[in-house]
């Protein structure tokens, strides 16, 4: 739905599979016939044997023929053409994208490092003004390198649940000691944003989520304050600009089978716009705001 909108708003959009684990984005946005010959699997891989070249990273993208905005939205999934077709191959691929390399250099190039260059390899085609990308939910090497390496805003989806905090809370405390031993703490702390999925249409559901969220920022990502400390990375649980302070989207069962490649309806703004719209406009504005301060 905010690809769709950021084309109906003349934004050209990538989108990028990063959830190795679980794919899913590339058979939602693109029919079988439509899918590239290769995916960010095979990217990976490929940079970790010897450096490809722009030629390959366009046999990884496709146009998604779902959306009829101004601008174009293409689709770099996990797994391409190849890939469906050799099932079998996909396993070994994933342990060797997750894996770190050696680069010509001699350097160490972590999974962090690699899908930073992907991004600036997409970004250096000249063709795109927003990406998005789909991350690992969960507990992830590839979802570490997703709040902390690419830097934008980073949105971390979760419905009321324990396993849902208790996740986040392992995250989070690995996310704590990365930051403390590379010492650029709020370089990534401020881009992040909070998002209640499936959340009930009532305030005391959103606070329960709210009140949650800010023990587990409290407890490893804001900074210790005090009453006259005004510079601090902290915020009141109440504070709308805070990154605990979620954006709800609220439970629609219209949305539980979600195949907008058999029913287009579903991209529609008249059809998302009762449940989404809330969160897709948070979501223009964010970019909105990305842009300017780029400027």
């Amino acid at each position: 739905m905010a690809a769709a909108s950021l084309s109906d708003a003349g934004h050209d959009v990538m989108i990028i599979d990063l959830d190795l684990e679980a794919p899913g984005i590339g058979t939602i946005l693109l029919p079988p016939e439509d899918l590239p010959q290769f995916g960010v699997l095979d990217y990976l891989v490929e940079q970790g044997l010897n450096p490809t070249d722009g030629a390959f990273l366009e046999d990884c993208i496709a146009p998604s023929p779902l959306t009829a905005g101004r601008g174009l939205v293409e689709v770099m999934p996990a797994v391409g053409r190849q890939g469906v077709a050799s099932p079998q191959n996909v396993l070994p691929k994933l342990g060797r994208a997750l894996i770190d390399r050696v680069g010509p250099d001699g350097d160490t190039y972590s999974f962090m490092r690699q899908v930073q260059a992907l991004v600036r390899a997409i970004i250096a085609r000249g063709r795109t003004s927003v990406i998005l990308v789909d991350a690992r939910a969960g507990l992830s090497e590839s979802s570490a390198a997703a709040v902390v390496g690419l830097g934008g805003t980073v949105l971390m989806f979760g419905v009321d649940t324990p396993q849902t905090f208790e996740c986040y809370r392992y995250l989070f405390a690995q996310l704590n000691r990365y930051a403390l031993e590379a010492g650029h703490a709020e370089d990534w702390r401020s881009g992040l944003q909070m998002v209640h999925a499936k959340a009930g249409r009532g305030l005391e559901a959103h606070q329960h989520f709210r009140d949650q969220a800010q023990n587990l920022f409290a407890e490893f990502l804001y900074d210790e304050a005090g009453p006259s400390d005004l510079d601090g990375f902290n915020f009141d649980v109440d504070d709308d600009a805070a990154p605990h302070y979620a954006w709800p989207i609220p439970f629609d069962a219209d949305f539980a089978e979600f195949d907008p490649r058999s029913r287009r309806d579903q991209l529609s703004r008249e059809f998302f716009d009762r449940s989404f719209g809330p969160f897709v406009r948070k979501v223009i504005e964010t970019v909105a705001d990305l842009q300017g301060s780029a400027t």
